[in-house]
This record gives C-alpha cells, sequence and structure tokens, in this order.
C-alpha cells in the first residue's frame, strides 16, 4: 500500500509538471490555440488565442465556440458552417477563414486547422483549434509575386547565385541574352559564361563582397550558348541575412554591345578629326611659322645696320616667340598624331613617346616594353597610346616626380600598360579629375580595367588591364 502510495505521488507530480510545460509552451507560441470540448464548449484557449478573439479567459470559458461574437467566413466571402460542426470525423479540417468580430467589425484572415481529440474507442471528445494570423504573410506573398512579375517581364537578365557564384535562379531575360535556358544552368557557376581567353574577374569580386565592400557597376565580356561573344554590363548586390552574413548575389546584367559598337564608332571618328588636326598643326601652321621666322631673319639682316641696339633685341625677342611658336606646334601635332603608332605598332610608339617626354619634359623616363607584342587591334592601340600619354602629361604637370616608369607586358592573358612615378601621389579630391576620367573612358572602350593607386609622398601607379582577344 506504501509502495502504491509513493507510485502515484510520483506520478501525479509528473502529471503536474507535464501540464505545466504543456501550458507554458501553449502560452508562448505564436498560434493561436484553442482547446474545445465534444459539445463545442470552450475549456482552454493561451494568450495569443485571447488577442486574436478579443475575449477573456474567464469569459471565453464554458462557452461554445461558435457563441462569442464572432462570424466565419470562407475567404471567398461565403458564411459557414463552425468549423467545428463539419469536423465529425477523426480527420484534421484545414482551411483558410475570415473572422468577422460582431462588436468592432475588425477582419482578420486566418489559416484554422481543427484537431478531432479522440478516446481510446476512438470516439471524438473534443478539438483543438491552431489558427495563424495570415494577413502579413499574404500581403508579403502578394509583394513578392509582384517583384516576381517584375523580375520576369524585365529587359535585363537577372541572376541569383550563392556566395561562391553557383547560378540558384535566373529569369527570361537571361535566357534571352545568353540562350541558356534555367534548367541548362541551375547549380553551375557563373564561370561559364566567362569566354576562354578573358580573364575571370567574378572571383576577385565576390570577395570584396563577402568583406563588406561595395562593388559599383563595371563592363565585362560574356559568352553565349552559341559561343558568341556579347559585351555586358553588370552591377552586382550582396543579398545579406539579418545577421549581416552574405547569403547570395543578385546580378543585374544589360547587354551593351550594341552601345559599345557606337562608342568605338565615335572614337574612330574622334581619332581620324585628332589625326586631321594634328596634320594641319603640322603642315600647314607649322610650315607658316616657320615661313614667318625665316622671313623675320631675312629682315633682320636687311635692317640690322639701321636698327639701335634695342631695336635688333626687340627683333630677337620675337624671333624666339617664333620659335617657341613651332615647337609647342610641333608638340601639339606630336600629342595628335603618333606617327610611329601607326606606321609600327603600340610597343615602338611607346618608346617613341618616352623619348619625345624625355626631350621636350626633361624627365627620366625608364621604360620596360614587350617589343614582341603584336597583332593589337588599332582602337585597343589608339586608346592605350593616349592612356600613357595623359598619364605622363599628368605625372609631369601634378606629381614633381623626375622619375617616370612606362611598361607595356603580357599576363594572365591580359595586355597591361603601367605608368608609375614617385612624386607627391593625387590628392583625394582629385581623384575623379577629367584627365584621370578620360582615361577611365578610354579602358571602358576596349574592355579593359583601370585601376589608380597613389599615396602621398609615395607616388601614383596607373595600371591599365585589356583582355586579348
Amino acid at each position: 500500500t506504501i509502495d502504491m502510495a509513493i507510485y502515484k505521488n510520483e506520478m501525479q507530480k509528473k502529471i503536474v509538471e507535464n501540464e505545466n510545460l504543456l501550458k507554458t509552451t501553449l502560452e508562448n507560441i505564436e498560434d493561436a490555440v484553442i482547446n474545445v470540448g465534444k459539445d463545442g464548449n470552450i475549456k482552454y484557449l493561451n494568450s495569443t488565442a485571447e488577442e486574436m478573439l478579443k475575449i477573456k479567459k474567464r469569459q471565453a470559458k464554458f462557452s461554445r465556440i461558435d457563441k462569442i461574437g464572432i462570424i466565419w467566413k470562407r475567404i471567398d466571402g461565403k458564411e459557414l458552417v463552425h468549423p467545428f460542426l463539419k469536423c465529425r470525423k477523426t480527420k484534421i479540417l484545414k482551411n483558410e477563414y475570415k473572422l468577422i468580430n460582431i462588436a468592432s467589425g475588425e477582419i482578420l484572415e486566418i489559416e484554422c486547422s481543427v484537431n478531432p481529440l479522440v478516446d481510446h474507442k476512438k470516439n471524438i471528445v473534443g478539438y483543438v483549434y491552431l489558427m495563424q494570423d495570415i494577413a502579413e504573410r499574404k500581403k508579403n506573398y502578394e509583394i513578392q509575386k509582384r517583384l516576381a512579375t517584375i523580375v520576369e517581364t524585365s529587359k535585363d537578365a537577372i541572376i541569383w547565385s550563392d556566395p561562391n557564384g553557383i547560378i540558384e535562379n535566373w529569369n527570361k531575360g537571361a535566357e534571352e541574352l545568353f540562350g541558356y535556358t534555367f534548367k541548362d544552368v541551375k547549380n553551375k557557376n557563373l564561370s561559364i559564361l566567362t569566354p576562354d581567353n578573358v580573364p575571370d574577374e567574378l572571383p576577385e569580386k565576390i570577395e570584396k563582397m563577402k568583406n563588406g565592400e561595395i562593388v559599383s557597376h563595371y563592363e565585362c565580356l560574356r559568352k553565349t550558348k552559341t559561343g558568341n561573344v556579347v559585351n555586358i554590363s553588370v552591377a552586382p548586390s550582396s543579398i545579406r541575412n539579418i545577421k549581416n552574413d552574405m547569403i547570395g548575389i543578385s546580378f543585374i546584367v544589360r547587354d551593351v554591345t550594341e552601345k559599345k559598337k557606337l562608342e568605338k564608332e565615335i572614337t574612330e571618328v574622334e581619332e581620324k578629326e585628332r589625326k586631321r588636326i594634328g596634320q594641319n598643326l603640322h603642315d600647314s601652321l607649322g610650315q607658316q611659322l616657320t615661313g614667318i621666322l625665316l622671313n623675320i631673319k631675312t629682315i633682320e639682316k636687311m635692317l640690322e645696320k639701321r636698327m639701335t641696339s634695342a631695336e635688333l633685341i626687340q627683333v630677337q625677342n620675337t624671333e624666339e616667340l617664333v620659335k617657341d611658336a613651332i615647337k609647342q606646334t610641333r608638340s601639339l601635332a606630336k600629342n595628335l598624331i603618333a606617327v610611329t603608332l601607326k606606321n609600327e605598332g603600340l610597343p615602338l610608339a611607346l618608346e617613341d613617346l618616352a623619348t619625345f617626354a624625355r626631350d621636350v619634359y626633361k624627365r627620366e623616363i625608364i621604360t620596360d616594353i614587350d617589343e614582341e607584342i603584336t597583332d593589337i587591334d588599332e582602337i585597343t592601340e589608339n586608346q592605350l597610346y593616349h592612356i600613357a600619354q595623359e598619364a605622363i602629361n599628368n605625372s609631369v604637370k601634378y606629381s614633381e616626380s623626375l622619375k617616370i616608369f612606362l611598361g607595356l607586358t603580357v599576363a594572365q592573358k591580359e595586355l597591361v600598360l603601367t605608368i608609375k612615378d614617385k612624386g607627391i601621389g593625387i590628392k583625394e579630391n582629385k581623384t575623379n579629375g577629367i584627365g584621370l576620367n578620360i582615361m577611365k573612358y578610354r579602358a571602358g572602350l576596349v574592355n579593359g580595367t583601370l585601376k589608380i593607386h597613389s599615396e602621398e609622398n609615395e607616388g601614383t601607379l596607373i595600371m591599365c588591364r585589356v583582355p586579348l582577344m
């Protein structure tokens, strides 16, 4: 008898503990929970149910679930018999409803499942209601649906990848641009779109985003399913969770092939106009100034015995001005017309540029130019030459450096142009100057990237990398 009493006491304690655990759990979950007897009378409801139905526990207890001032309707608006009255089998009844509070008129959209409670003979002895407020969920679903429609109808290619560049989704715009269906590329790395002869910039960009850096939109080359190479503009953005961990990347991609083609045509016209102006300066203005100088010298000889010393000095000063004008005209013509570039290619043209800079600017120009580099298209040669020209001019004007390095090499399938000095560096507020922006634009015309690194009193490094096609 004592053993039985002890056993019963232990069991009673466990029952109380389990009841407390269950009560605590039910009070702290986000779902509304209501326990209803077979007759429909409420036996228990948790705090979430109180808030949802706007009814207190003491008022609800022993009240019928269908008599607490709530009208139940289907989502389509039709009134219906209360769920528990329809639930007559040992089967969960689950549906979406509108709850209308008769007193306040408030309407609530919920998802409700009615779970019959059965005894050992499988007779229904009550019901458990589990209800969720789905208004926010439906609102989010509608927003997502609208966003999905926008994404799918966008003419831009939109691509999602995981943090390592593995494709997780892409829209119809991507299918049209690259020719692959989503099924073709699902779970494959974005590198499948990079042409074989072009360095893949994505690992570097992804690493920057992982480190929290913002990667600005940029232009690059990609290949389609048919093997065609297209120019694209890419705007990458990291996707982060509430802990600020990067969980994915979105890429908005636009085909800029026609834009690049138009830019090249404009550049070709610009180059022809540059050469025409340079040729006119050299052949016309230069010769006219030379003729003026000769005339002045002739007049000087004719009148030197009649002129006073002051008049002679004035004539000689005029001669020097004309000489200086001839020198500047030749310098301008040289900057506008790269004769060596047209006749002998970029490496020798850069050597010629270095020689010109030594003579005119009186700077030490150190070169490391691979003269074996050939088969560079004319537009690329022109743009790289003018980038080098602009960089050297800027260094002479602003850096106060007496030594400038000029290099041209091939590395990792790229043509690399380097200009470096040991001057005062570029001030932070000058990094977007006209000259630097022109250099960036020229690099972009040939699908290249321009990097500028400058430190105060340490000098400036300008490096342009162009894929070798």
